[in-house]
């Protein structure tokens, strides 16, 4: 029984299945990570931490290889080439297309198709669904996709030439998207840095120039003073969720501060080194973040990891121009900044930063021109990311179309029951082949017990190699060559070289 997801109405020639009538539903597992011998082989394995960022459609490798050991030794599963990996758990919904054999983790329910099967056709369908795969998940610690419910996702199927239609549509499209999204990444770093231009022109080149007014060469220590905050203990709960905002540098935000996270009572203002900040004061972080600086929408008091920015003649200081003087003078202050663990600045080192300061009227029209221009910018940027949000969108409504068969022209040459005919008929000569496959070779396990006790559980009173050990015993290499050595110094075998084959044989000593 199919799981209900949302069936509609499709073209001529296609028909609805489910992902387990396609192929065969596999899960992962992960090896015993204190059997260093299941780890640094030659399978790739593949946990969804290893999709986060992924772009890339197939995946060859992850972070780490498993052994055969490792591999037969868990409930890991080794995938053949072109078996798509869907991740059901931490999160639900990365997607890719194994480039080769490998392994994935429990944290995945992974689809082997058959030949038959157009792998990209089922990739991008599986991307188009995941909200699906989330409404079908559950679990108390986190969601989780089980196989059985993977499997009965349903899936809507074209015939074979239009599904490769569909997925050609589908990428020329998403290049196109790709294009603009680079395009537009492109201009929002532009403007990013003709906004740091601006200010470098404020205060030193065309625009100072331009303004024509009195500057003076002067030291920070001159102008401003730095007040620093503090923090009310937290062991007194009076202290704490007041009406004073109190700010820390996660607060901090450009160009205004208006609200916190945290804020104080009186008694905790009046109990603690705290300071509070007025509207209007510049604020600037001192430690941690140094540089970054922001103006207060209100009072606001701060800890000690931040500075109140406060002229020492009020009347000839705009605040914005402080705000915007700081902001180009951010550099400097992080490369004055000491620490290994935490960087910051001390109140000395600011005070002996040299700048050039203007009379009050140039400050204005420096404000004034600077707002204007940033604003500008702030707009077109503003404009670029919304943009950005709304590829996001039509990369959803592509997938959405694509799967109605709105992205292409419907031939109706062939139909998608003919395909799961033959789909079904190498599933069930896949599965046959499989549990042939088991018959014929026994279970590999761990071995546990002693190897001279196991060798006389399979080659009493018989002649044996090295070969038949491994197709009997699985051991790591290291592990049997060390074990054997030891059974040869203690004469538990006998060691005998055989001229005819050129192989070493061995014979349990009785």
């Amino acid at each position: 029984m199919s799981t209900k997801t949302n069936k509609y109405k499709l073209p001529q020639g296609w028909t609805w299945t489910t992902l387990a009538e396609l192929g065969i539903v596999v899960s992962g597992g992960t090896p015993s990570t204190d059997e260093p011998q299941f780890w640094g082989g030659e399978i790739p394995w593949i946990t969804p931490a290893d999709l986060s960022n992924y772009k890339e459609k197939y995946i060859s490798h992850g972070m780490r290889n498993i052994t055969i050991e490792g591999l037969t030794a868990s409930s890991a599963r080794l995938l053949p080439k072109g078996s798509i990996l869907f991740s059901s758990r931490a999160p639900i919904g990365y997607v890719a297309i194994a480039k080769n054999d490998l392994a994935t983790n429990q944290g995945f329910k992974n689809l082997i198709i058959t030949e038959s099967l157009y792998g990209d056709y089922i990739y991008y369908y599986l991307k188009s669904i995941k909200h699906i795969a989330e409404d079908l998940a559950s679990g108390t610690t986190f969601l989780e996709l089980s196989g059985a419910k993977f499997g009965n996702i349903n899936i809507p199927i074209a015939p074979t030439t239009e599904q490769y239609k569909i997925v050609s549509r589908i990428e020329e499209l998403n290049s196109a998207l790709d294009n603009c999204e680079k395009n537009l990444l492109k201009v929002v770093r532009h403007l990013t840095i003709y906004k740091q231009s601006l200010l470098k022109s404020a205060f030193t080149g065309n625009l100072k120039s331009k303004l024509k007014g009195i500057w003076k060469t002067c030291q920070l220590g001159e102008v401003y003073s730095f007040i620093g905050g503090g923090t009310p203990s937290k062991k007194e709960p009076s202290f704490w969720n007041g009406s004073i905002m109190w700010a820390s540098v996660k607060d901090i935000q450009e160009p205004y501060l208006s609200t916190t996270l945290d804020s104080i009572t009186e008694k905790g203002l009046k109990n603690s080194s705290t300071k509070v900040a007025l509207a209007g004061d510049v604020i600037l972080i001192s430690r941690i973040s140094p540089g970054k600086v922001t103006i207060a929408k209100s009072e606001i008091a701060i800890n000690q990891d931040l500075k109140i920015v406060r002229p020492l003649a009020n009347d000839n200081i705009d605040n914005k121009f402080t705000y915007y003087l700081f902001l180009y003078l951010e550099n400097e202050i992080v490369k004055l900044s000491k620490g290994t663990t935490v960087k910051g600045i001390r109140v000395n080192e600011l005070n002996s930063i040299k700048i050039s300061f203007p009379d009050i009227t140039t400050q204005e029209m420096l404000v004034s021109e600077l707002d204007q221009q940033n604003s500008l910018a702030d707009d077109l940027s503003a404009s670029a990311l919304s943009c950005l949000k709304r590829i996001e969108t039509y990369r959803h409504i592509i997938l959405h179309k694509a799967f109605k068969g709105e992205l292409i022209e419907v031939d109706y040459i062939d139909t998608a029951t003919d395909l799961l005919i033959k789909v079904k008929e190498e599933k069930e000569f896949y599965l046959k082949s499989i549990e042939l496959l088991k018959k014929q070779t026994q279970k590999v396990t761990l071995i546990k017990k002693p190897l001279l006790k196991l060798l006389k559980e399979e080659f009493s009173n018989k002649i044996f190699s090295i070969t038949d050990i491994k197709n009997k015993i699985r051991l790591s290499d290291k592990q049997l060559k060390q074990e054997l050595f030891q059974l040869l110094d203690n004469e538990n075998i006998k060691s005998v070289f055989d001229e005819k084959t050129k192989v070493r044989l061995y014979k349990l000593k009785q």
